[in-house]
């Protein structure tokens, strides 16, 4: 089948790396995938990737517009399958008469609810779509996913001598890296030694640089920046923390999971479709630095629990290997 993957966002993070996975996993049914993003897009694609590029200022830019009907003209696609608000929008405005599925990663509805069929990343934003109007019948849960090296095995984690704390996430105000550095602070103020490692960057990054001066911490947190191995960050670390004060799903689990790593995340729903609290995980309540650090405390003071709790999340995230949500992707295309 010809299919167009779409999204139009400009950023990093867990949306524009679900798209790259859809690309993956289509192949895997031998789709012909043709993708198209926005000009300014960060996302890299493979080499051998079929793409274009698209700029545009808004959702109603009408060279856009234009130039996404050539697109489909010439492509002549069987399915798009959309990412994002403005990827839903223009693409309904652009190829009203192909089907299209929208991929649900949050739960802004204006504009999904237009597409023939929608796949949600969560249960929890499915029932929302469905309670705002949308039919049973046309939605679908199917999480993210993540490809699993079947290289890749279980290795029971041991701290290192002076245990490293990771992160990893978009510097924007809901990822809560500043509630990371709030709880490691207070981790310094009882004698608890520590490294920390921050993966990523965003508009709030000098904030977080200036916080990390202000709280003296520039000797225990070390700013990656977005990194392109991620094997070596998850490798780095002994306990992976998610600060997030809002998460639609959370893949940096399923990655912390798949390298044997026990996981702190906040208390959100998306993220506890993942994490059973204390059997693959511990919860703290978003925001609150104090049970954060809490919670960091104890599995340093725990090494059994946080083994276990790793054991149970490499065991759990088997389940959203790319091959496995492949096949229900692929379900949903044939029914369609």
């Amino acid at each position: 089948m010809k299919i167009l993957n779409v999204t139009f966002t400009t950023r990093e993070g867990g949306l524009e790396q679900a798209f790259l996975d859809y690309n993956k996993a289509l192949k895997l049914y031998s789709h012909d995938v043709t993708s198209i993003i926005h000009a300014k897009s960060k996302i890299i694609l493979p080499i051998n990737d079929q793409f274009y590029k698209v700029g545009n200022f808004s959702k109603y830019d009408p060279v856009a517009l234009f130039r996404l009907r050539n697109i489909i003209k010439n492509e002549n696609p069987d399915l798009i399958i959309t990412h994002g608000n403005r990827a839903h929008y223009m693409m309904k405005k652009a190829a009203n008469l192909t089907k299209r599925i929208g991929v649900a990663h949050g739960y802004g509805f204006d504009h999904i609810k237009n597409s023939n069929y929608i796949i949600s990343v969560s249960d929890n934003i499915m029932q929302a779509i469905i309670n705002n109007g949308y039919k049973k019948d046309r939605i679908s849960h199917i999480p993210n996913m993540i490809k699993i090296p079947n290289i890749l095995k279980f290795s029971l984690p041991q701290f290192q001598k002076i245990p490293v704390i990771g992160t990893m996430g978009r510097f924007d105000r809901i990822k809560g890296i500043d509630i990371f550095v709030e709880s490691l602070n207070l981790l310094k103020q009882k004698k608890i030694e520590f490294k920390a490692i921050i993966a990523g960057d965003g508009v709030e990054y000098h904030n977080i640089k200036t916080l990390i001066k202000d709280l003296n911490l520039q000797n225990d947190i070390e700013l990656l920046g977005w990194i392109d191995d991620k094997e070596k960050f998850y490798n780095s670390i002994d306990i992976f923390c998610m600060p997030s004060r809002y998460e639609s799903f959370g893949i940096v689990i399923l990655e912390a999971f798949a390298h044997s790593k026990p996981v702190i995340i906040s208390d959100l729903l998306g993220p506890r479709e993942i994490v059973e609290p204390d059997v693959n995980g511990l919860i703290f309540k978003p925001g609150n630095t104090m049970e954060l650090a809490e919670k960091i405390e104890f599995l340093l003071n725990n090494r059994d629990i946080a083994q276990t709790i790793a054991k149970n999340g490499f065991e759990k995230v088997k389940a959203y290997d790319i091959e496995n949500i492949a096949s229900r992707i692929n379900n949903v295309i044939s029914f369609l």
